[in-house]
């Protein structure tokens, strides 16, 4: 479970660390920037287990190749975790203005390197607007995919179900030939929350759906930003079960780590910057984080 760094949108290593020219997020160009991270899953998918998952979270921005700073428009602020993206000219190759697609150019170079993308899954961020936007829809979800290294795989379906959002009417039809057995033999359907459980639909409730509405977690100001605990526990508990290995090739501020601790998971977090490691260390040193790797 992870969230690479967004293309041309904030730069985490100080100018002059030593690692900064291999920061995901820095490259000169859209393609530069999949190649790398098709690199970086390749190495994933070495060590994933055989009916392990990895889901992977990434935003979109648009081209603005006359501005300073690509899709930041040269923006540049100072700062622990997170500055904005350098004043340089960035070349998308695309019109003014146009989305990149990012989050789909990653899926799809992902499934020509060997992976299974199995569900794309619609984050609803409910975050601040964006700012003076006045000719097209505001943008408010980013795209979180599940990706398999093969047909058959982990997947605890029972540990996200959603509640029924269906009130019990009972309105008899026609039971079909090929019904499962024990299926009731009425329908229902009605708006308003629902005070039966398991009368028309699983006990547990329903199928999670591919809309995810996860709000976005208030940062402490160690990290600029930190992914919800709601959204790395959602993908934990159905990638994984009690006592499996979650890895993080982005851990950044630990969050995934956090979450899988409390969920009874082991955590392995890697990230390239030591102000990320030491402030993940700090904030799973009372649940024992299993390993961390500078």
């Amino acid at each position: 479970m992870t969230s690479p760094p967004y293309l041309w949108q904030r730069e985490y290593l100080h100018a002059g660390h030593p690692a900064s020219a291999g920061e995901v997020g820095r490259e000169q160009s859209i393609d530069d920037y999949v190649a790398a991270l098709v690199e970086v899953f390749r190495g994933v998918r070495r060590c994933l287990s055989d009916d392990g998952t990895l889901w992977l979270n990434l935003g979109d921005g648009h081209a603005n190749d006359h501005k300073w700073g690509g899709a930041t428009g040269g923006r540049h602020q100072k700062g622990l975790h997170g500055a904005q993206a350098g004043r340089q000219r960035r070349t998308t190759g695309l019109p003014p203005k146009c989305l990149m697609g990012l989050p789909w150019r990653v899926a799809f170079a992902l499934v020509e390197d060997g992976w299974t993308l199995r569900c794309d899954i619609v984050w609803d961020t409910n975050a601040m607007p964006e700012g003076n936007v006045r000719d097209r829809p505001t943008i408010s979800h980013e795209y979180l995919f599940l990706f398999s290294s093969g047909p058959r795989y982990f997947y605890d379906i029972d540990a996200i179900r959603e509640q029924h959002l269906s009130v019990p009417q009972r309105r008899t039809v026609a039971r079909s030939p090929r019904s499962r057995p024990g299926q009731p033999a009425q329908t229902y359907s009605s708006s308003g929350p629902r005070d039966q459980r398991g009368v028309d639909g699983h006990e547990l409730g329903r199928n999670a759906r591919s809309v995810w509405y996860i709000p976005t977690d208030r940062g402490d100001g160690q990290h600029a930003a930190p992914m919800p605990r709601d959204l790395a526990r959602r993908c934990v508990l159905a990638g994984s079960a009690v006592g499996d290995e979650v890895l993080d090739p982005f851990g950044g501020p630990g969050t995934v780590g956090l979450v899988a601790e409390q969920e009874g998971r082991n955590a392995t977090l890697i990230d390239i910057d030591e102000r990320a490691c030491a402030v993940a260390g700090a904030r799973t040193a009372q649940t024992s984080m299993a390993q961390l790797e500078r």
